[in-house]
């Protein structure tokens, strides 16, 4: 699903699949019996990065809901509400990816 809608010319996209590779090989970096990283600095990255993400996009949610915070920044910077969402479409992928791969990192380790 992630990378149905790809464009090589897109930065965005590209950002978005380096971050997916770069997770990928801290996950998935040396064997399975003697990881890189220990087991309980793996569950604290996913814990941190999961509330992290759930904040990003809630406090955007919440400050558009009371003020338009999301749209009248593009506003000011003389783009329209329709490149607004497609950026917020762009964030909202690039932290629920992040935080999908990372919550498969603890499943790797045997947690």
């Amino acid at each position: 699903m992630v990378f149905k809608n790809f464009d090589v010319f897109r930065a965005s996209d590209w950002s978005l699949l380096l971050v997916i590779v770069l997770l990928g090989v801290v996950a998935f970096a040396g064997p399975a019996e003697a990881p890189v990283v220990s087991t309980a600095n793996i569950v604290l990255w996913t814990v941190a990065v999961r509330l992290l993400g759930t904040f990003v996009i809630g406090f955007v949610l919440a400050k558009q809901d009371r003020n338009r915070f999301w749209t009248l920044h593009y506003r000011k910077s003389g783009l329209d509400d329709q490149q607004a969402f497609d950026e917020w479409k762009r964030l909202y992928n690039l932290v629920s990816t992040v935080m999908y791969v990372t919550c498969r990192v603890p499943w790797r380790v045997g947690f």
